[in-house]
């Protein structure tokens, strides 16, 4: 029998997600365009695979697909929220169930087939962060009871918490299998990060450098002299960036 699959996509709406996790640079309005461009590329990576897409947030938004099954987030902080929207998303029928967020902007299909393969074998999927965290849980009908477990185990939103599920997964003489690293975005560096590395994130890193006025370190990693007053890059659809 084929397994019921859902990609439940774990997040808030925009303006909240505006009010909790803020780039020192960026204006109201770029926080706007950068989250709903993390959202709808999140979205649309999901919707790539066979899988159903689920999502859950704190309200509902614009910004969420209409093809999607919405769930309301409930609980009084990350870690019951987490176990609820499960769950729920388990209640639903699903034998298979894949949690990601939005901040990563480097997910892609293959990874998210290869974390469903993967729990042909195992209970659970793990996608490793760079920083310590993890960008995708992954969880089989069968390991939910055990589930909560491991979540009151993590020290959730520290660079503990792949330590803290190693550890609780052999407490439970349980086994996980674990994806390539990922950056997610917490922090300017991780915008950096992302913005040299995929053009359509690079607006975002231009208007930062600008607001800090320092030397620029783009995308081919060369340093742009203090005196230039014009930067010209190989962007489509983006107009020459004027400098100080």
């Amino acid at each position: 029998m084929i397994a019921r699959r859902a990609i439940l996509l774990f997040t808030r709406a925009i303006e909240s997600e505006i009010k909790a996790k803020r780039f020192r640079g960026l204006s109201y309005l770029q926080h706007q365009q950068l989250y709903r461009r993390l959202i709808a590329h999140t979205i649309d990576v999901a919707q790539c695979t066979q899988a159903e897409l689920l999502i859950a947030a704190d309200k509902p938004a614009p910004e969420f697909s209409s093809a999607a099954h919405f769930l309301l987030q409930r609980g009084q902080n990350f870690n019951e929220r987490l176990q609820h929207a499960l769950a729920d998303a388990f209640a639903l029928g699903y034998d298979e169930v894949l949690v990601i967020g939005n901040d990563t902007p480097e997910l892609c299909r293959t990874l998210l087939e290869q974390a469903f393969s993967e729990l042909a074998q195992h209970p659970f999927v793990f996608g490793n962060s760079v920083d310590g965290g993890v960008y995708l849980i992954g969880v089989r009908r069968t390991a939910l009871p055990h589930f909560g477990m491991l979540c009151n185990a993590c020290r959730w939103h520290t660079s503990f918490v792949q330590q803290d599920l190693h550890r609780a997964i052999a407490a439970l003489g349980g086994s996980a299998a674990w994806l390539p690293p990922l950056v997610d975005l917490d922090r300017v560096a991780d915008l950096l990060h992302v913005a040299r590395r995929h053009a359509s994130y690079a607006l975002m890193l231009l208007a930062f450098v600008q607001f800090m006025q320092r030397p620029l370190f783009y995308l081919t990693h060369f340093r742009v002299p203090c005196s230039a007053k014009r930067l010209h890059l190989p962007l489509k659809h983006a107009p020459p960036v004027l400098l100080p």
